[in-house]
């Protein structure tokens, strides 16, 4: 008798033992598609860009196939995408990019490609945590070149990386090697762990932005100034520079730069006229972002890149060329933000449109 209350007294503790079990189980997971889904809402009254980068001579990881054997947590390695189909998304520069090419690859996991059959001298990618990590306690990433036998050689790069941190550029010389390996480990617990490595590529590229971090332009300015009073020509250009990066962000302004032809004219444009870089860099801090800036002035040199040329002037000794420049700058860190004509500023009918107003200003101007 004393038995079988035994058995049944175990039974009762094993059965409410599976019950918590469940529980749990079930209180995490509700938790867990609770936490994306409210930062899925979250992320919707987020400002976002879109990724570009500079692909010349380079090919993507994601359109190769790693080595059979690599893995990531619950055998989730996924390609130019994240586990919910959402394009990939890390903070740079404290903006929110995402991006059409990548890997994700939540920690843990193991990552081998053969890299020997290309010929590619780097391995790139910006790595991070995906921005639906907003919990965890972050990712230990290792990049490193192997040789036939699986020797590690010198050519390594490790960080660690926490939720809400900006992501990090890697660059691995990967000349001579027969593997790269990427790996993701968890701190201490693999919790919203999401591992990505964003524009992951092989390429033969040696620069690869066009503009260099505030570090860099640091140590080029510390290089040219001895001392003097007069600060002009390249050293000048080189603070405004180094001030141009600082404000907007080194990849935030590498990207916009690859994002299209007339992008890429304006900033050729911009850096190398010190008149013009002086307006934007003192002309103050745009009311809304330093991205929508640069579109609108974009959309500016686009339409009016001629006037600015103008060695016209006028009586009261004004180069027309030089007023028409101050002009335009004026317009794009005003028009960064929406700038309402009328009430109802919402509509598109009430709002001021850069390029239009340049016009106006432009024909009142000429008129007297």
């Amino acid at each position: 008798m004393k038995n079988s209350i035994k058995k049944l007294n175990n039974i009762k503790m094993l059965a409410l033992l599976f019950f918590f079990i469940v529980i749990i189980s079930t209180v995490f997971l509700v938790g867990r598609l609770f936490i994306e889904k409210n930062y899925a809402e979250v992320e919707k009254n987020v400002e976002t860009y879109a990724y570009f980068s500079d692909n010349t001579d380079s090919m993507y990881l994601s359109d190769i196939d790693y080595v059979p054997g690599s893995y990531g947590n619950n055998g989730e390695l996924i390609y130019d995408q994240i586990s919910n189909g959402s394009k990939i998304s890390l903070k740079l520069d404290n903006n929110t990019f995402t991006f059409e090419k990548g890997i994700w690859a939540p920690a843990s996991s193991l990552i081998f490609y053969d890299v020997s059959k290309y010929n590619y001298k780097y391995f790139t990618a910006i790595i991070g945590l995906n921005t639906t990590s907003n919990r965890g306690d972050g990712v230990k990433f290792t990049a490193v070149t192997m040789g036939e036998n699986f020797e590690s050689s010198d050519n390594k790069y490790e960080i660690t990386k926490l939720p809400g941190q900006n992501a990090s550029f890697v660059k691995v010389d990967i000349t001579n090697a027969k593997y790269l390996v990427l790996t993701a480990d968890e701190i201490d617990n693999d919790t919203l762990d999401y591992a990505v490595y964003a524009d992951a590529k092989l390429t033969n590229n040696e620069k690869d932005f066009v503009f260099d971090s505030v570090g860099e332009y640091n140590e080029t300015i510390k290089s040219q100034y001895n001392g003097q009073n007069d600060i002009t020509g390249e050293l000048e250009l080189n603070l405004l520079k180094r001030e141009l990066v600082k404000r907007i962000g080194k990849y935030t302004i590498n990207s916009f730069y690859n994002e299209n032809e007339d992008n890429k004219a304006v900033i050729d444009w911009l850096i190398n006229n010190p008149n013009a870089l002086r307006y934007y860099v003192l002309g103050g801090v745009p009311e809304g972002s330093y991205y929508n800036s640069l579109t609108e002035l974009s959309r500016l040199y686009r339409n009016y890149k001629e006037d600015f040329k103008n060695q016209e002037v006028t009586k009261y000794g004004t180069v027309l060329g030089d007023l028409y420049t101050r002009m335009a700058i004026s317009l794009s860190l005003t028009h960064s933000k929406t700038v309402g004509l009328w009430m109802q500023s919402g509509r598109d009918e009430n709002k001021s449109d850069s390029v239009r107003r340049y016009a106006i200003y432009k024909f009142m101007h000429k008129n007297g």
